[in-house]
């Protein structure tokens, strides 16, 4: 099974907060303290190698609320998770011969509500074998693993049950069992702060532990000899050692107790402990224990571990959580973890095979490569408020998505997007930071700006932003008025797009559509590449140098060839369109009513339009140029000295617009 859903009321800064998981790897992105652990520690409050019912609850792990009577504290929490998936381990269940108290509710579970399962009233008691219970977990509509811990109380009052539902109702296990349990999941945590001596115990509790005697007792009988004696040749030596320690404990403890044999021997000796005293060594360059590497080694080693675990010994679903898996690693080393992880999750692709399941917490945009957009939750404190807050979207644009999983995932954990759809990307920054006079003044107010690479592509991605709640701001050259804005056009009044229409129209008369996109399609049907284009060109090229014959029908394809391709390097021509004041009146109007939406269009052109002479004799591209008057803004001391590069007015309501977004 997998966690498929989970639900917490009054938990640490969860006031009520639901969310959807899905096999496979699922990431928590947002800022610093936003309430990203709160949810990998709840799943671990329900699932983890401690006992729910036994944990140290604190203070602290009660939702509090402050106002101006003072604070309110929660009386209890509660945490549900809800499991996907039929298929259990059998196996765990087959070594339990106990049978199990069953109950049946009289009615559907109200999960929000965190004071309704103390004192619920349980009927149709009934005493059913630890298979059964698997047998209908395995065919059931719902199951669910239901936490529920008051503040003040004892622990006997704790309630840990299993609910689910099946085709008469809904039934509920009061006292699960760590058979039952291990037999939905078995799940490792790795916390944000590494304590590897705990993460890492060997006993025959935790998942580690029992990895180690599974991998320990395999040894053959001829190997368990050389143990023992290598072991009794060892006790001999320590004998030797600490014999006059030995005795000086043993007369001092003759007087208070009559059995005084003391021992000095290496860790555990009996046959059943023997796996205990094995302890992970690596080597660096130092060979030392585990404990003593960096986190980061750390953490790769626990990852690496309870994949070793889940292939070579336990064969029920597996489900591991990590805060922070990028800490104290540089971005190769996240790149190579995030691998890891996407392979872990991807070792169970035959069919009825258990599931693997990763959720993590993270602040790195590399752990986003990999993971489907309906994967990624967004965790936010909005301002002023102490409770967090959930979002995901559902959109699968594949080409959004490919963007999403190279620099553009930064956006995910922005709290405003500038959205530009090519240079302006290196331009907008220290035109920014002149404008306010502050250097990285976005990154303090915690704004991304994303290039979209095309203006086809803004609509996917303020879509994808919707979801989330991030706000943004688009800013656009004047050809998205002719392609692009018509998908916006839900943002203004029907009285306005009809006027929008008109603008367009009186554009189209003075800029031809674009034909350069046509050429691929219409050269090369089957291969579609600028190659193909470039040996057509090059076959003329080299027939006029040989003065060798060219028919007049390939003469006339390369002459419209040649026709198409020139809108891909020459500028439209305006400047008729302008020459008309009506015209200018009704693109101003348009383009101040999309201003006002986040929608904003360098209304003379492009960003080229901007750039100031000696500016446009930067660089040799587009790209080049743009990247070369950034640095040249980014020299300046002042507001004041930005024309020399860029008309700056243009930005200017750019500027003011989200400096007032992220001001609210």
């Amino acid at each position: 099974m997998y966690v498929k859903g989970l639900m917490v009321t009054n938990f640490r800064s969860l006031k009520q907060v639901s969310l959807t998981l899905h096999p496979g790897l699922n990431v928590l992105v947002g800022k610093n303290n936003a309430g990203k652990s709160n949810m990998i520690r709840a799943i671990d409050y329900v699932l983890g190698e401690k006992w729910p019912t036994y944990r140290n609850v604190e203070h602290k792990d009660f939702y509090t609320e402050s106002d101006k009577d003072g604070s309110f504290v929660s009386d209890r929490f509660q945490i549900s998770i809800g499991l996907g998936g039929s298929k259990v381990n059998e196996q765990i269940l087959q070594r339990n011969n106990r049978s199990i108290a069953l109950f049946r509710l009289q009615q559907g579970p109200l999960w929000k509500d965190a004071n309704y399962f103390p004192g619920l009233d349980l009927i149709d008691k009934s005493w059913v074998s630890h298979q059964e219970i698997g047998i209908k977990l395995c065919s059931a509509k719902k199951v669910v693993l239901l936490l529920n811990i008051p503040r003040e109380g004892k622990k006997g009052e704790r309630l840990y049950w299993l609910i689910f539902q099946d085709e008469i109702g809904w039934w509920c296990v009061q006292n699960i069992t760590s058979d039952l349990r291990d037999s939905l999941l078995t799940t490792a945590y790795i916390p944000s702060f590494r304590d590897p001596n705990n993460q890492l115990r060997i006993n025959s509790f935790t998942w580690y532990g029992k990895l180690i005697e599974h991998l320990y007792n395999k040894k053959t009988d001829e190997q368990g000899k050389l143990i023992h004696d290598a072991q009794e040749a060892q006790l001999t030596v320590l004998k030797d050692i600490f014999d006059d320690a030995t005795k000086n404990l043993q007369d001092y403890l003759k007087q208070a107790v009559f059995h005084n044999q003391v021992t000095f021997a290496p860790n555990a000796v009996t046959k059943d402990d023997e796996y205990k005293s094995i302890t992970l060594f690596v080597d660096d360059g130092l060979n030392s224990p585990f404990y003593e590497k960096g986190s980061g080694i750390q953490s790769a080693l626990i990852i690496g571990l309870f994949s070793l675990y889940c292939n070579t010994f336990h064969k029920g679903s597996s489900l591991l959580l990590a805060e922070e898996p990028e800490l104290y690693l540089h971005p190769q080393a996240r790149r190579a973890i995030e691998a890891r992880l996407v392979e872990f999750t991807n070792q169970t692709s035959l069919p009825d095979s258990p599931f693997r399941q990763v959720i993590i917490s993270t602040h790195s945009p590399e752990f986003l490569r990999s993971v489907p957009l309906k994967q990624v939750i967004v965790v936010r404190r909005p301002k002023s408020q102490i409770d967090s807050a959930v979002e995901t979207t559902q959109s699968d644009l594949a080409k959004t998505q490919q963007m999403l999983q190279t620099k553009n995932a930064e956006l995910m954990f922005a709290d405003f997007v500038v959205l530009v759809e090519g240079g302006e990307e290196y331009i907008f920054p220290p035109l920014a930071d002149l404008f306010k006079q502050q250097r990285g003044w976005l990154d303090i107010h915690n704004v991304s700006v994303v290039r979209v690479n095309g203006k086809g592509s803004f609509f996917n991605y303020t879509k994808i932003l919707d979801d989330l709640k991030i706000p943004w701001a688009i800013l656009t050259d004047l050809d998205f008025v002719l392609d692009g804005i018509e998908k916006f056009q839900n943002k203004i009044s029907s009285e306005n797009w009809q006027k929008a229409e008109l603008v367009r129209t009186k554009l189209k008369e003075v800029v031809k559509d674009p034909q350069g996109k046509q050429v691929k399609k219409e050269l090369s049907r089957d291969k579609r590449d600028w190659q193909s284009i470039y040996k057509e060109i090059d076959a003329v090229v080299k027939a006029i140098s040989n003065n060798e014959p060219i028919s007049p029908t390939r003469r006339e394809a390369i002459s419209d060839l040649w026709g198409k391709l020139s809108d891909r390097i020459l500028q439209p021509d305006y400047k008729s369109f302008f020459d008309d004041e009506s015209n200018k009146r009704g693109l101003h109007e348009i383009v101040s009513t999309f201003n006002e939406k986040g929608i904003f269009i360098i209304s003379i052109g492009d960003l080229e339009s901007c750039l100031s002479e000696e500016a446009m004799l930067l660089g040799y591209s587009k790209d080049i140029r743009a990247l070369e008057v950034g640095g040249k803004l980014l020299e300046c001391k002042s507001w004041d000295e930005v024309s020399r590069w860029i008309n700056p007015e243009i930005f200017l309501p750019v500027f003011k617009y989200v400096e007032k977004q992220v001001q609210n």
